[in-house]
C-alpha cells in the first residue's frame, strides 16, 4: 500500500473511530462497507442504505479532502487503484 493510500487510511480511522489494521484499498465501496460494518449497530450514524445518507457523505467528506480525486469520481464500483490512489 503505497503513502497516499495510508494516509487514507489513518484519516478514516481518526473520522469514524474504527480499526483499519490489515485492510487492502480496493473500490470506494468496499472500504465505506469495511467502515460501516465496523461501527456499532446502535450508532445514529450507521444507515443501512449503501450509499446514501449521512455516513455515506461523511465518509466521501474524509476521501475527498484525503485524497483529493473529485468527490464525482468517488462512486461506490470506482477502483482506487483507477483512481489514481497508490
Amino acid at each position: 500500500m503505497g503513502l497516499d493510500a495510508v494516509e487514507l487510511v489513518m484519516d478514516l480511522e481518526t473520522a469514524f473511530n474504527v480499526s483499519m489494521d490489515g485492510v487492502t484499498v480496493t473500490t470506494v465501496g468496499a472500504l465505506y462497507d469495511r467502515i460501516r460494518n465496523q461501527l456499532p449497530p446502535d450508532s445514529a450514524t450507521v444507515v443501512r442504505d449503501f450509499p446514501a445518507g449521512e455516513l455515506w457523505e461523511r465518509y466521501l467528506d474524509v476521501v475527498q479532502r484525503s485524497t483529493r480525486i473529485p468527490r464525482r469520481d468517488l462512486r461506490p464500483e470506482a477502483s482506487f487503484r483507477d483512481l489514481g490512489l497508490t
